[in-house]
């Protein structure tokens, strides 16, 4: 059965907790970072000693959760696979990783992760059963009410929800999701799924980023806007200090083609801090969703999956 702590050992993390909503055993937050419910006994409340000691050291640890996002000004990079890779990357080396999808139009993040969905005929979402962005910022639940397990161990979703589009306009959203996100404190890594462009959610993703990698593809259009992404991150650093540019790199590269090779070596010598990441457009990518995995799941030797690794160092590493 284990050990039970002492009573003035229940006092002191009920103080380290500061927690006034939920009693601790309740708490959500405690649920998803031990894996279970809070195991106690009554008269005088105590808690069994190993849970009591995992959560001395995840109120006490000095830590930020990093937040990180990958946005693009236009469709077909690969934002949304590579929020997936890295994210079951990130779990499977042992960080508690949430993703989050803010991709109103799509929720493609969603569709390959949320295990409580349904769909219609043709493969499309409808709902969530109300664990969404929208209940959250709808105040309808509390953020970690609305965060689901995944099929990976230590990888959580926020499901999308296009009924957020009403706050496209609103001013006050901003700060309560800046105020919101630090009850996300059991995460070590968020990951941000975004639309093309930078469209309201973006600008979401961007105010409470620590970390933002730049996506593009070796294509003529894709380099002209190299620029204009690395303008945005500057602008916004003025409004959020904690932003920091990591890196570009480079997704669906036709490998093999002349024209590709140039538009590659062009990107190495004309942007600022390249990483040496070249992911390929593999047909694996496709053939891995057929199976509702990702590509680190379902081969995870293939060189996609190897180049996704250097970024996930670059992550871990700080």
């Amino acid at each position: 059965m284990g050990e039970f702590c002492s009573a003035k050992e229940v006092e002191e993390i009920l103080k380290l907790s500061k927690n006034k909503v939920y009693a601790l055993k309740d708490d959500p937050i405690v649920v998803q970072y031990l894996g279970h419910k809070i195991d106690f006994i009554d008269n005088p409340l105590r808690y069994r000693k190993e849970d009591v000691e995992k959560l001395k050291h995840y109120y006490t640890k000095d830590r930020e959760t990093r937040i990180i996002c990958f946005p693009a000004h236009k469709g077909g990079i690969g934002k949304t696979t590579s929020t997936g890779e890295i994210g079951v990357l990130l779990a499977q080396n042992g960080y508690k990783t949430l993703l989050m999808d803010f991709d109103i139009d799509q929720q493609n993040l969603s569709f390959d992760f949320a295990e409580d969905k349904a769909v219609n005929d043709f493969g499309n979402l409808l709902q969530y059963s109300g664990k969404t962005i929208y209940e959250w910022l709808k105040g309808l639940k509390l953020v970690n009410e609305c965060i689901s397990s995944t099929r990976i161990e230590n990888l959580y979703i926020l499901p999308g929800n296009d009924g957020i589009l009403e706050y496209a306009y609103d001013d006050q959203i901003i700060d309560f999701i800046k105020k919101e996100i630090k009850n996300l404190g059991i995460y070590d890594f968020i990951i941000i799924d975004t639309p093309p462009g930078l469209g309201f959610t973006t600008t979401w993703a961007l105010h409470i980023a620590t970390d933002v990698f730049i996506p593009i593809v070796p294509s003529v259009y894709s380099m002209q806007g190299i620029t204009g992404s690395i303008k945005n991150v500057t602008t916004f650093r003025k409004q959020n200090s904690r932003l920091e540019f990591r890196g570009m790199f480079i997704t669906r590269a036709k490998t093999g083609t002349a024209s590709t090779k140039e538009l590659i070596e062009l990107a190495k010598s004309n942007t600022l801090n390249f990483l040496d990441v070249i992911i390929p457009e593999r047909q694996d990518v496709e053939n891995a969703r057929q199976y509702g995995l990702t590509v680190a799941e379902h081969k995870p030797k293939l060189d996609i999956v190897q180049e996704y690794k250097k970024i996930v160092e670059v992550i871990i590493n700080g």
